[in-house]
């Protein structure tokens, strides 16, 4: 990495720029997003923020759930015959009651689907795709915890029952001496 020092009197200061980024709108459920990862997923935020991708990350989840919740509305829209415009027009207290009450049950759905538990897949998913390497030691040591996992199945097994340990394991218990 070759980093450019700026001359400021005496001390030479590093030239540090902020790579571009999808700036835009972040809405209410962006900012839900943020104090949650602050509050509870503090390891996820520390990360998003010193590669400098948290802005990104909100960002796509705003636009995520505001998609979600336009199809969720229209949904609720195109299967209620009391949402018409026609029942709009006659009755539109009851319509607007209607309304608020799918709004407030779409956004029910999001606060718990995407935005307090958004991480668990698609975090996990873009953390992959962008740490291919960490992947590949994350799985070897998934699977050499599930191998400690299994000996330790084992032991236990042996302590409490020594007998059909070493018979359905080994086969042969005479020529084990223990």
């Amino acid at each position: 990495m070759n980093i450019k020092y700026l001359k400021q009197g005496d001390y030479l200061l590093p030239n540090l720029v902020i790579e571009n980024q999808n700036y835009g709108e972040i809405n209410k459920y962006g900012l839900l997003r943020l104090e949650y990862i602050k509050k509870y997923k503090k390891g996820l935020y520390q990360a998003l923020l010193m590669k400098n991708e948290l802005t990104n990350h909100l960002f796509s989840v705003s636009i995520e759930i505001e998609e979600r919740l336009k199809t969720l509305m229209d949904n609720y829209i195109k299967n209620d015959k009391k949402l018409s415009e026609k029942s709009k027009e006659n009755n539109q207290i009851e319509w607007v009651k209607l309304m608020n009450n799918y709004k407030n049950t779409a956004e029910e759905i999001i606060l718990k689907e995407l935005i307090y538990v958004w991480c668990c897949h698609k975090q996990a998913r873009w953390y992959y795709s962008h740490h291919s390497k960490r992947k590949d030691k994350l799985i070897m040591a998934t699977t050499s915890i599930l191998s400690i996992k299994n000996n330790l199945k084992q032991s236990i097994n042996y302590i409490t029952n020594p007998e059909k340990t070493l018979n359905k394991d080994y086969g042969n218990k005479e020529s084990y001496s223990y």
